[in-house]
């Protein structure tokens, strides 16, 4: 679902169902959707040990600026589109 950028409000009332565009982008998201599920997976085989790894934090989680770096949340994203579907901060499940 998206905003639909041609819809002009008259100024009276809302017509939401033309306000909105509703598409089914499954098919054009199936690469993503096994993305995420073998995310899931490696995720759980990690959880499921008996000690968590340690894991040091990278150099630019070390400086406030870092909070700013487009490249910091991004470059961790495996995938462009599932950057596009979780925003800018790439929420990995």
């Amino acid at each position: 679902m998206h905003l639909n950028r041609e819809y002009v409000y008259d100024g009276k009332q809302y017509e939401l169902e033309k306000l909105f565009v509703i598409r089914d982008i499954t098919d054009e998201n199936a690469a993503v959707i096994q993305d995420v599920r073998d995310l899931i997976r490696d995720e759980r085989k990690v959880l499921a040990k008996p000690t968590l790894p340690d894991v040091k934090p990278e150099a630019s989680a070390q400086t406030p600026s870092a909070a700013n770096s487009t490249t910091s949340a991004t470059s961790r994203c495996r995938s462009t589109t599932l950057l596009k579907m979780t925003g800018p901060n790439c929420l990995h499940v």
